[in-house]
């Protein structure tokens, strides 16, 4: 959908609106927007990058410990603008293992 944040990981799972991740590693996100530009901004990670159409751009962020932060979108990017609203979910690297391995094995 055009307001939402959807994630896909390099093993071909898809999420929406939820990026699980592994605590304690640095985490490299590889964006782009169908649609219009976008602002992805994690406040508790003080980062923040633009999305935009026929671009690529990149984001790091690095979550030592286990715990959810909020992702918004920093950018006015029409009408349901403020439903872009998101979670990052950073798990224990063992449970997020077994959580991308169960969602592969239901693709």
């Amino acid at each position: 959908a055009m307001w939402s944040w959807n994630f896909t990981y390099p093993n071909g799972v898809e999420a929406t609106n939820e990026l699980r991740v592994p605590a304690g590693r640095p985490i490299v996100m590889r964006m782009k927007s169908r649609d219009v530009i976008h602002s992805f901004y994690l406040p508790d990670f003080k980062v923040k990058e633009d999305s935009m159409p026929g671009r690529v751009t990149y984001l790091w962020f690095y979550p030592k410990e286990p715990g959810e932060h909020v992702i918004t979108c920093a950018e006015f990017c029409g009408v349901l603008h403020s439903n872009m609203r998101g979670t990052v979910i950073a798990m224990p690297e063992d449970e997020f293992n077994k959580w991308l391995a169960a969602e592969k094995a239901n693709l």
